[in-house]
């Protein structure tokens, strides 16, 4: 997995476990307690499929912990070439991906 995470220029540990049923979820060990200056996200090398870890951990982050600043480095945009719909009855997956 090529997930990063540097919360006040420390590594933060990022586990990724699987259900039985196939599903994944991603572990963060950050403290809820501490107010953060800044943490920056990494995510590379990845194919879009695996991007739901993106906003799962997004949503983690915003809705758990207290940060003051907060970088995204994302090097590949998932979709980024699908800006509008090329036919009838395409769904618009750069849409669908920032819902």
């Amino acid at each position: 997995m090529t997930l990063r995470i540097i919360a006040d220029n420390k590594s933060v540990n990022v586990q990724l476990k699987t259900f039985s049923d196939g599903g994944e979820y991603l572990k963060v060990d950050l403290d809820d307690t501490q107010v953060y200056s800044n943490i920056t996200v990494t995510i590379e090398n990845e194919p879009a499929s695996r991007y739901i870890w993106l906003l799962t951990l997004l949503d983690e982050i915003f809705s758990k912990y207290t940060c003051k600043s907060f970088n995204l480095n994302l090097p590949y945009l998932p979709f980024a070439r699908a800006d509008r719909i090329f036919e009838p009855g395409m769904a618009n997956p750069l849409r669908c991906f920032f819902w």
